[in-house]
């Protein structure tokens, strides 16, 4: 676990609780004790009891939950009856729930930065912010989409989706269990509106202890705001059985079902610890740490100035706005179908009943036939049917079943304005082009409110925090120090990284959620790549990434600038040789003015460098800064003339002044040096 000290330092957050040490006025605080908390978190519980059957509910049908009580069946002897989860719930959320990763992630930046800054670099220093933060999820790696996919399966299920970040810096976060978190009755959706939020989280005992293993330890918990006499009673507690559940969250006893884990040994049951978070009158977010049951009657952790506000610590994304922007009328997409579902599964049962009925040999007891006649005698192949008995042929009533099915079908998609994939091979069918644009488009118009709305909560919920933490000055994460190297890398000014006001948002535009329809308008763009002031290569990236994916922008197109144009780079460095020997060149019209300009800039830069450092140059190279820069000149003159490659001109500038302004210092110091060597004859003759 980390270690903080008291001066100086923020705690991190929920999953290893820690802040500084600290004493608390009564009057400061907002929560008073123990008891106080348990009294509100117990009322968050019976103000959410309804929301966790709801819960539940969903869940059953999701996790296979029959559609009737099978006990009850048996009970009323129709134990034989078709009583089967036909998976329609699960199939319908994952068709749901897979789109979202797509939505966000196939474009070939996943955020778009907006800088608050007129300088004519603005445009270069927001796509390497956004270069910078795709570096990053990629150094995340599987971790990332593990998070995200249980963030968006939340999001989808029940409506909110919540993730937490691990600690004051960090940028990574982690997807928190919606089950386990509660909202105040009448709570709305913006989080400068909360003033409290809790959330459950199991802790064994083992975890508990590593707080007081040694003196080391226990030092560093204290100082971090643990107090470690609540901590061993607690370690007691859960250690000698007197850790209970709460019986009315149902949740946990659905968890245990669908691990097939009724039965738990007490000894090796975790605590359930509560977090609760409380907005004090300064605006800052405390943090109470304490056990549900009574018995430890002391905060375990207790931290007034935990962060700033709740968007540091929470980003939230909600399904919908609900009604009046109240948190507990949001539904998602599993609540609003999960009667659907029972509805389907139950008619489908039916249909097997209906279908399994007329499979079988059926007869029909005629009056003449008395009661007390013998039944079918089977003997192998031959059976003797007794008089009176007349076989009666059942034919199956599906048709009406499957209309039925098929208008619900019809109803859920009608009903469910969501963002969906549209299906490749439904468009590959289409007879012409056009009906493929309209197919496309369709989906897209169909989604776009819906997509808007999770695109920009995304963006500024959960992005906008990873992106502030990764420009934190001064930050020791590993990610932060390698987001600012390459920032810098790509000569993005420090002011610009730390300092400056920018605008986070997801890159995927919502009117074009559809990734068919994004794929179909880039192509259509890329007719149009010659044409002066269109960007080409903005246009070609889109297009290979709706269609390949976005990893396939970097390994199916060569770097910008590094590696673009290859035959005139090559040209370019034959010219730099021949500079080298004094040798100068001109300038053709048709040359590749931005591509021969870097690499000219390249190695002069190198020698400006040595000069400022050493304030010495061997003759050899300062003639070839002189003939270099100079010809460097004239290729930047008619790339400035270039309005379509303005902002390659825009890029290359800060340098080129900056190696110009070197080079007339390298004059005078050439100069000098020649009026020295001329003064020392006429003196060695005066001698």
């Amino acid at each position: 676990m980390k270690s903080y000290t008291k001066k100086g330092t923020k705690p991190p957050l929920p999953e290893t609780p820690s802040g500084d040490g600290f004493k608390i006025a009564d009057d400061q605080r907002r929560i008073r004790d123990v008891e106080s908390a348990r009294q509100i978190y117990d009322r968050f519980v019976q103000d959410s009891s309804l929301r966790i059957r709801t819960i539940n509910e969903v869940r059953a049908q999701l996790e296979g939950g029959l559609p009737y009580d099978q006990s009850k069946l048996e009970a009323q002897g129709a134990g034989w009856q078709t009583n089967v989860n036909f998976g329609d719930a699960q199939a319908a959320r994952d068709r749901t729930l897979l789109p979202y990763w797509k939505l966000v992630h196939d474009v070939p930046h996943k955020i778009a930065v907006d800088i608050d800054t007129v300088n004519p670099n603005a445009d270069r220093w927001s796509a390497a912010f956004a270069e910078a933060f795709d570096d990053f999820l990629d150094d995340w790696g599987a971790d990332y989409f593990t998070q995200y996919m249980a963030f968006a399966k939340n999001f989808v299920d029940f409506g909110p989706g919540v993730v937490q970040w691990a600690d004051y810096d960090s940028p990574r976060f982690g997807a928190v269990n919606v089950q386990r978190i509660y909202f105040p009755k009448n709570a709305r959706m913006s989080p400068s509106e909360w003033d409290v939020v809790a959330m459950v989280r199991d802790v064994s005992p083992s975890e508990l202890y590593l707080h007081i293993k040694d003196q080391k330890a226990r030092k560093n918990s204290e100082d971090a705001g643990w107090n470690l006499k609540a901590v061993e009673e607690a370690i007691y507690q859960a250690m000698y059985g007197n850790s209970k559940r709460d019986p009315r969250d149902m949740t946990r006893v659905q968890d245990d079902v669908v691990q097939n884990d009724i039965t738990i040994a007490s000894i090796f049951e975790p605590l359930q610890l509560i977090w609760m978070y409380v907005r004090q009158f300064t605006g800052e977010i405390a943090c109470y740490v304490f056990t549900r049951q009574g018995g430890v009657e002391d905060f375990l952790f207790e931290n007034p100035s935990y962060c700033e506000n709740f968007r540091q610590l929470l980003g939230v994304v909600w399904y919908d706005t609900g009604t009046d922007g109240l948190v507990h009328s949001i539904k998602g997409f599993g609540i609003k179908n999960c009667a659907y579902s029972k509805l389907l599964n139950r008619m489908k049962s039916r249909m097997v009943d209906s279908a399994t009925m007329s499979f079988g040999i059926n007869f029909q007891r005629g009056e003449e036939m008395p009661d007390e006649a013998p039944p079918i005698e089977n003997y192998g192949p031959v059976n003797v049917i007794p008089n009176g008995l007349t076989q009666v042929g059942v034919y199956p009533r599906l048709q009406e079943g499957m209309a039925v099915i098929e208008t619900l079908s019809q109803n859920q998609a009608e009903n469910n304005a969501l963002y969906r994939q549209q299906q490749q091979s439904l468009i590959q069918k289409s007879d012409t082009a056009t009906q493929a644009n309209i197919l496309a488009g369709m989906s897209g118009e169909l989604t776009e409110a819906s997509a808007s709305i999770y695109l920009s909560q995304v963006g500024e919920n959960v992005f906008s925090e990873c992106v502030r933490r990764l420009r934190k000055k001064g930050s020791t994460d590993k990610d932060a120090k390698a987001f600012v190297r390459r920032l810098r890398e790509k000569r993005v000014p420090d002011e610009v990284i730390f300092d400056t006001e920018i605008r986070v948002r997801t890159a995927a535009t919502a009117g074009l959620s559809s990734p068919m329809l994004r794929a179909q308008k880039a192509q259509a763009m890329l007719g149009m790549m010659q044409i002066p002031g269109v960007n080409g290569r903005y246009w070609l990236e889109q297009y290979i990434a709706n269609n390949f994916g976005s990893q396939a922008v970097t390994k199916g197109l060569l770097p910008e600038g590094a590696q673009s144009n290859p035959q005139q780079r090559r040209a370019a460095l034959l010219e730099n040789m021949a500079f080298g020997q004094g040798t100068p060149l001109p300038v053709d019209q048709s040359d590749a003015h931005y591509e021969h300009a870097e690499e000219h800039l390249k190695p002069l830069e190198v020698i400006a460098g040595q000069f400022v450092q050493t304030q010495q140059i061997s003759p050899e190279q300062g003639a070839a800064m002189l003939i270099g820069i100079e010809h460097a000149s004239q290729h930047m003159a008619m790339l400035k003339q270039d309005n379509t490659q303005a902002d390659k001109f825009q890029a290359l500038w800060p340098m080129f002044t900056q190696i110009q302004t070197i080079a007339k210092g390298v004059i005078q110091y050439l100069q000098q040096q020649q009026e020295q060597q001329q003064a020392q004859p006429q003196q060695a003759m005066l001698q």
